[in-house]
């Protein structure tokens, strides 16, 4: 049987064409300003014993995070991401347009007793990617399943399963594209 650190070093592996970069400082400064004082959402709240790998943050009065929406678009009208993303998924590629953006937030990873395997990170049953942007340096240490620097992104199958460390706290925007 493999052990722990066996088993997420060969994730992480998996995922490495997955990565990209492209947020910048400045941006990502903002969010995590925005998110100091944010809270749960009460959807999450509502719902302890259900194994969320992660918990949308709001903030009273505010929509979103600043800069969250735009990010969003930007990214998935980059033609080289819908290229990384539709290679990584295999699936077929579609014209970067914001039109692929099917919901998006900021969101903390959630702390748990015990690391376990999340699967299927999809909102629904079509099929679609999770795009993970990092607005801080992540790791198994605060709750993600690989290393990622912060502006860096990754991109998850919607039927994949991930090994997810127990840890959490990590912040990072979620984006869920129509590919």
């Amino acid at each position: 049987m493999a052990t722990y650190s066996t088993d997420v070093n060969a994730q992480a592996t998996r995922f490495l064409k997955a990565k990209g970069s492209g947020v910048s400082k400045d941006k990502i400064a903002d969010i995590i300003e925005f998110a100091k004082d944010a809270d749960v959402m009460d959807f999450y709240k509502g719902k302890p014993d259900v194994p969320f790998w992660y918990m949308r943050l709001k903030k009273e009065g505010h929509d979103d995070a600043p800069h969250v929406g735009s990010i969003a678009d930007t990214w998935v009208e980059d033609e080289d991401n819908i290229r990384r993303v539709a290679e990584h998924v295999q699936r077929p590629a579609k014209t970067a347009d914001r039109s692929l953006v099917r919901a998006f937030g900021i969101y903390r990873f959630k702390e748990r007793s015990d690391r376990w395997m999340w699967a299927d990170p999809s909102t629904d049953d079509e099929p679609q990617t999770l795009v993970c942007i990092a607005l801080e340096d992540l790791s198994p240490e605060n709750g993600f399943f690989m290393d990622l620097k912060a502006g860096q992104d990754v991109c998850i199958d919607g039927k994949d399963k991930i090994l997810v460390p127990p840890t959490g706290g990590g912040l990072a925007i979620l984006i869920w594209v129509d590919i």
